[in-house]
């Protein structure tokens, strides 16, 4: 690949990641919203349906994110290396960390879920 096909290729790999990201913090967010909002009122077998929906939804867009944003770091390390002047930002460890967070974002809001369900009415 020249050097303007490798930063396409980056460029679109990168953009790919953001709508996968956005994807999960709409996912994320709609599990909290109704969490909150019909967490209590919801029986034990909606909430493991609507839970295992959520796990597999996010895991999917975390999976993906991490996969897409890895791929972009290869084309940029190959841009790199045609241009060694090329500053390249991303790093192995940044999309490890992505994946860290994203997990726990995921355990997070089912504890959350766990926490309003489990709440003593006083």
């Amino acid at each position: 690949m020249t050097e303007a096909e490798l930063i396409e290729a980056w460029g679109l790999f990168l953009g790919n990641s953001q709508t996968a990201m956005a994807l999960y913090l709409s996912i994320l967010s709609g599990y909290l919203i109704i969490a909150y909002l019909v967490g209590r009122k919801l029986s034990r077998t909606q909430v493991i349906i609507l839970s295992t929906m959520f796990v597999f939804a996010s895991s999917f867009c975390t999976l993906i994110l991490t996969t897409w944003w890895q791929r972009a770091l290869e084309f940029a390390l190959e841009a790199q290396a045609i241009n060694p002047q090329r500053l390249v930002t991303n790093s192995q460890g940044a999309v490890r960390a992505v994946a860290v967070l994203f997990s726990l974002g995921i355990l997070s809001s089912l504890y959350f879920m766990w926490n309003v369900r489990h709440t003593e009415i006083e």
